[in-house]
């Protein structure tokens, strides 16, 4: 059955022994504190907390003046509430307790209210808690049927699915990456023409002109030369951006793989004792970043702009002719 362990003051003790007695005769293991001298009592209390599931108070005005008795009762609630169900706390309130005066955090857990202090108030306050115990014990063993199933699946299915994802993701990584580079190699011909052809154009249009001035000729093939080399420069600029998004979501992709090679690690070595709720956080960097790197790229930073370089180009060549 149930180990309980009961937190009392020393007051009213012919009722304490009562309702211990009655708990062991129903079947229950009583954790007695080891406070004796020289031993630290937070420790000895710790332990107890430990070893029992049922924690029970019972509250008194008298001991809820008491800071120490006051702040024992508030560490067995915090513990249970924070057990994920593991631990049941059950305050006992004697007759003529002054709830209002009670901290909320106490007042508010539905708890067993003493008519008296006989020992026929200690066998029905008993039975009352055993009711109680088996109620939390039932619920208990429900939990642990569907943290069983859902453990079951995970083992069944989990290793096949990340092995698959992984898969996915690794494929991907090659293909974004592979594809970082031929935009990198294109963006880098794209240069290397620009200069080339700045050269050669230089070049070819001394010798057309030779010693003769004609403007019209001059600025046709200005703006020729123009269109091209900004083409040039546009297409290497439009093919470098694109290799840097391919590249960036290249690594994004590498950040997720290496995410769920340690969730995968995490569930070979910790199997066993991973409860449902630790899968989030498991796999919580899964997903590191959904912003694609290509969504922030905008039209104006691939336009050359053409329309409004010939302009500037034909203004300063009027300028000169002034």
């Amino acid at each position: 059955m149930a180990k309980i362990y009961i937190l009392h003051s020393r007051e009213k003790d012919g009722f304490v022994r009562a309702l211990m007695n009655r708990l062991t005769d129903l079947g229950h293991e009583l954790v007695l504190s080891d406070f004796e001298v020289g031993h630290d009592i937070n420790t000895s209390l710790k332990n107890s907390m430990k070893s029992a599931d049922i924690q029970i108070a019972l509250i008194s005005n008298d001991s809820m003046n008491s800071n120490y008795f006051t702040n024992e009762v508030m560490q067995l609630r915090n513990y249970s509430v924070h057990s994920n169900l593991r631990k049941l706390f059950i305050p006992i309130f004697y007759p003529n307790v002054f709830f209002n005066d009670l901290p909320s955090s106490i007042r508010n857990i539905q708890g067993i209210t003493l008519n008296g202090v006989t020992e026929n108030d200690a066998e029905e306050t008993a039975l009352e808690l055993d009711i109680a115990i088996n109620s939390f014990y039932g619920k208990q063993i429900a939990i642990e049927e569907q943290e069983k199933e859902v453990k079951e699946k995970i083992e069944s299915s989990a290793p096949e699915y990340i092995e698959q994802t992984l898969s996915d993701l690794k494929s991907k990584e090659s293909n974004m990456k592979k594809y970082a580079l031929i935009w990198y190699s294109l963006g880098f011909i794209a240069l290397v023409s620009g200069v080339a052809a700045t050269i050669w154009l230089s070049n070819s249009g001394l010798e057309n002109f030779g010693d003769n001035e004609n403007w019209s000729k001059t600025i046709f093939f200005a703006i020729k030369s123009a269109l091209i080399i900004i083409l040039l420069i546009a297409s290497s600029k439009y093919s470098f951006n694109l290799g840097k998004s391919y590249m960036n979501e290249t690594m994004k992709i590498a950040d997720r793989i290496h995410a769920i090679s340690f969730g995968k690690f995490y569930l070979q070595v910790f199997n066993k004792r991973i409860e449902t709720e630790e899968l989030k956080d498991i796999f919580r960097d899964w997903n590191i970043s959904n912003q694609s790197s290509f969504m922030g790229q905008k039209s104006e930073d691939f336009d050359p702009k053409l329309l409004e370089k010939i302009v500037e180009i034909i203004d300063k060549i009027k300028g000169k002719d002034k």
